[in-house]
């Protein structure tokens, strides 16, 4: 089209910045909407469809983005929620890159999806910027490359603007010597800023569901994997389980740190499996009993507040899960304050819940946060097979159920009524009678 005078011009340009700018791709509103279903509903504050399908974004092969699969969540120092997800035109195609959208704080409204990751058939990723250190950067990991699945990673250290170029994880010594993966959770950090990250090694060309449970660590001194510092390293909590265990999430259940629990997603429709440790992560439990609270497909868990004993909300535990196959129509929302015991997660909130011959989309793959304020709990989740990207803000104390002027901290581990001693020598059995602790510790108290 010829553009003949000013008025034309001006014309013009209203209108392609009114298509760019208008933020008309993501709908916001607060409160829950019709099809967020449960007794904790009223705790949801704010809901938004971001349709990255007609935002102005584009793929290298100037496609639009008709497909999004995991996504992952974080906010950084500045306040800004980096929200990040694979991409492409369908699923397990080269087409599939890395994308990320921000907000920044005090803004409702979202950047333009920025491509962070062009290595061919990118699946799951997460990201996150560590509390305990100042100035970190934020890390973007994920894997890459197809049947051999390389984990890999890049880091921003100016809020999310620009990402460095791709660093490959270290290949882990254990087990099956293939390449470490970091799912789509956040991982778990100490104190000292220190990382964990909920991984999974396999051999070249396994899918991996056949691979197995283990934890990346990154120390505080080296998150960007750099020559000559602190290397990274694994270690493989598998044990004697023979089902494969991936997308893992973190639960801290004593506020030494001593106490915590992984839990992990197996093959389809077979149950998240747990393990504990109460000694800092050194050993795990072996036998992965099925996890109470938490879907078989997406997993995720937050224990709120951790840093912070006093809280009202120390000693609660957050899950978000969904399911597979038809049953990927909600993304299910629990709350516990004793995790360990399976009875006593509640169902509070279904997200987005759809009659089975909705097309809408698939819910799928959610990841939750706290905020760093501590009032709210964060869920983001994908409609699987469509372009949406489905994120909520949660009233923490709504969601739970206590007052944020109460004082008095809820039960951990070492006070938990899951868990039972036997005849006084430190080994510990949850109600189901299965051993979580095989040697005694003289530091324990029940």
């Amino acid at each position: 089209m010829r553009i003949k005078d000013k008025t034309e011009i001006l014309a013009f340009l209203l209108t392609w910045a009114t298509a760019v700018c208008s933020q008309s791709w993501v709908t916001t509103a607060n409160g829950p909407g019709s099809n967020d279903e449960g007794s904790g509903a009223s705790a949801i504050l704010l809901r938004q469809d971001i349709d990255i399908y007609n935002s102005p974004v584009r793929s290298p092969e100037n496609n639009r983005l008709s497909y999004n699969h995991p996504s992952c969540l974080d906010e950084t120092d500045k306040g800004t929620i980096i929200l990040c997800w694979n991409g492409g035109t369908s699923e397990s195609t080269r087409e599939n890159r890395i994308y990320c959208t921000r907000r920044v704080a005090g803004s409702s409204t979202w950047s333009d999806p920025m491509m962070v990751e062009d290595g061919g058939q990118i699946d799951y990723g997460t990201v996150y910027q560590a509390r305990n250190v100042p100035d970190a950067p934020i890390i973007c990991g994920y894997w890459w490359g197809g049947c051999c699945w390389q984990g890999s990673f890049r880091y921003s250290t100016d809020d999310g603007l620009t990402w460095s170029n791709r660093i490959e994880c270290p290949t882990n010594p254990i087990w099956y010597q293939g390449p470490m993966t970091m799912g789509m959770n956040a991982p778990l950090e100490w104190p000292n800023g220190d990382l964990w990250f909920a991984s999974y090694t396999y051999k070249a060309g396994d899918r991996p569901i056949n691979g197995e449970a283990c934890i990346t660590k990154v120390p505080h001194d080296n998150y960007t994997n750099e020559a000559g510092k602190t290397p990274w390293s694994g270690q493989n909590i598998q044990g004697g389980h023979a089902d494969g265990h991936y997308m893992g999430t973190w639960l801290v259940l004593s506020p030494d740190y001593n106490e915590l629990m992984y839990i992990a997603r197996t093959n389809f429709n077979q149950g998240p499996y747990y393990a504990v440790s109460t000694d800092k992560g050194q050993t795990w439990t072996n036998d992965w009993p099925k996890a109470g609270g938490f879907g078989s497909n997406g997993i995720s868990g937050v224990s709120l507040d951790v840093d912070r004993p006093s809280s009202p909300l120390h000693g609660w535990h957050v899950s978000t899960g969904g399911h597979h196959g038809t049953l990927r129509l909600a993304i299910n929302v629990h709350v516990s304050n004793d995790p360990l015991n399976a009875s006593s997660w509640v169902q509070k909130i279904q997200l987005r819940k759809q009659e089975i011959n909705n097309q809408d989309g698939e819910n799928a793959d959610p990841t939750v946060m706290q905020s760093r304020d501590g009032s709210k709990v964060c869920v983001l989740f994908t409609g699987r097979g469509s372009h949406h990207l489905r994120y909520y803000e949660i009233d923490a104390y709504k969601l739970t159920g206590v007052s944020p002027n109460t004082t008095k901290a809820r039960s951990t581990l070492a006070q938990s009524s899951s868990l039972v001693p036997n005849d006084g020598n430190g080994v510990l059995y949850s109600l189901q009678g299965r051993r979580l602790k095989n040697q005694p510790d003289k530091h324990r108290h029940i």
